[in-house]
């Protein structure tokens, strides 16, 4: 018998791990935006995605940073909305399907976390990121073989990936 353990984990102990954006970095509303949450000030920062998202409303990417921020913000519901909406306006982005499983898995949906994290995991494969959370969702369920199988899989992707490495 194989036990494995839900043990805590922090968001900071997760790789950084992105796919490069669509190319707004011209815009001012983004470049504000990600200025703005450099100085902490996440309501400054939100208004400057909604305004990118007005200006541009056909790129995911200030739908995604005005989800980031409402997830920060333990707004998980109103992040699923904002990240529906940019997975229907480039349905293959990897990281709106990662985000998409971590505010299903806040809001309790474990099912379609573990949907949304297998499709991020198949557009963006070298991720550890999804491989982690599908471990921890099948270490929820105690379904032990898998949840082991899943956090090497995030280790064979990452051997740094201090997060997996625990388990």
């Amino acid at each position: 018998v194989i036990l494995v353990s839900v043990r805590p984990f922090s968001e900071a102990t997760m790789p950084s791990y992105e796919e490069p954006p669509p190319d707004l970095s011209g815009d001012p509303d983004v470049a504000g935006g990600f200025a703005a949450l450099g100085l902490g000030d996440s309501q400054a920062a939100l208004e400057r995605f909604r305004a990118a998202a007005r200006r541009h409303p056909a790129q995911p990417e200030p739908w995604i940073q005005q989800a980031r921020i409402h997830r920060l913000w333990k707004e998980s519901a109103q992040a699923l909305s904002l990240l529906e909406k940019a997975r229907a306006l480039d349905p293959e982005y990897a990281t709106t399907h990662y985000l998409l499983g971590e505010c299903l898995d806040d809001l309790g949906r474990m099912d379609e976390a573990a949907a949304s994290f297998l499709e991020a995991a198949r557009l963006a494969p070298g991720d550890a990121r999804p491989y982690f959370r599908l471990g921890r969702i099948a270490d929820l369920k105690s379904q032990n073989t898998v949840a082991i199988q899943r956090y090497r899989e995030a280790l064979d992707r990452d051997p740094a990936f201090s997060a997996a490495a625990h388990y």
